[in-house]
């Protein structure tokens, strides 16, 4: 999944930031493993691991939005939430971990 903006939830005001050029693409499954990597113009990867056993989870979102959320371990086995959408008009993915909140879009 190939992403070209992103936006950030600031906890302060409670609003999401403005859409920033960032192109970035996620590769579910990277190397034929269960893992998802996040690849960056910088050339720099970064795979967040998940369980063998940990099937993805599938939804709806109160807006109507399906989805298919993965539980992951990231860099320094910090926890991650990857929730890709797949008919949400504004945003394909929302990255969580923490109060940390990034949506990421194609535009």
């Amino acid at each position: 999944k190939v992403y070209n903006q992103w936006s950030s939830f600031d906890q302060n005001t409670g609003r999401w930031g403005p859409w920033e050029n960032n192109d970035e693409v996620f590769i579910i499954n990277y190397k034929d493993s269960p893992d998802i990597a996040r690849c960056r113009l910088n050339k720099k990867i970064i795979v967040y691991k998940r369980k063998t056993d940990s099937a993805p989870e599938t939804g709806r979102s109160p807006e109507g939005y399906d989805y298919t959320e993965f539980n992951v371990t990231g860099e320094f086995f910090v926890p991650y939430t990857l929730r890709f959408y797949e008919n949400n008009p504004d945003y394909g993915l929302e990255l969580t971990t923490g109060a940390i909140k990034i949506r990421f879009a194609k535009r």
